[in-house]
């Protein structure tokens, strides 16, 4: 069984076309619990003191918790008007909801500290979306959709004479987002 909380940061991205030139940066927290299995285990008794031996070797789980995903969004929107003018926005939009994965991993303990690398998978819906209506300038309508995301970390921690560990973990994540932007025009603009 594991607790986690983990903060993702994501590289920021660059969207640009004729009328509007956007820069993303995403970043998601989240709080799981886990239910792990650890492969060729041994019988251990469940009173303290507990050997950190019985953390060695493959083990794969299941997880599942609540986060949110944000986007600081940094954008300039160019209206050919007339009169013709540029539209800047900052803002930061986000949303949140259900996370869930599945994980694999091994690990290795020397006397109380343990070691390991640990391979993940997360289906996400996770998204966020705006409609923005400017009175007589027409609107747009914002969103980025989290899609399926790949990882690799190394996990590091300490095994206490309970059996519990407290471990950190720091690795890089493929995600792919998919951004949206609708742009429309009232009578005033055209």
């Amino acid at each position: 069984l594991r607790f986690e909380y983990a903060l993702s940061k994501y590289d920021e991205y660059h969207v640009v076309t004729t009328n509007y030139d956007e820069r993303y940066k995403n970043s998601m927290g989240y709080f799981n619990v886990g239910l792990s299995w650890q492969f060729g285990g041994q019988k251990q008794k469940i009173s303290p003191p507990v050997e950190p031996e019985f953390l060695r070797g493959v083990y794969a789980g299941a997880h599942i918790g609540h986060g949110s995903m944000n986007s600081a969004l940094s954008a300039v929107h160019h209206h050919s008007g007339p009169p013709a003018y540029n539209d800047p926005l900052q803002a930061d939009f986000g949303a949140s909801g259900i996370t869930s994965g599945v994980y694999l991993g091994y690990g290795h303990t020397f006397d109380r500290i343990y070691v390991g690398l640990e391979l993940d998978a997360e289906p996400s819906q996770a998204e966020w979306k705006h409609d923005r209506v400017t009175s007589g300038r027409g609107g747009r309508d914002f969103s980025v959709r989290k899609r399926e995301s790949y990882g690799a970390s190394l996990r590091a921690g300490y095994v206490l004479a309970n059996g519990a560990m407290v471990y950190g973990r720091y690795g890089a994540v493929k995600t792919q987002f998919n951004t949206c932007l609708l742009y429309t025009s009232d009578a005033a603009d055209e």
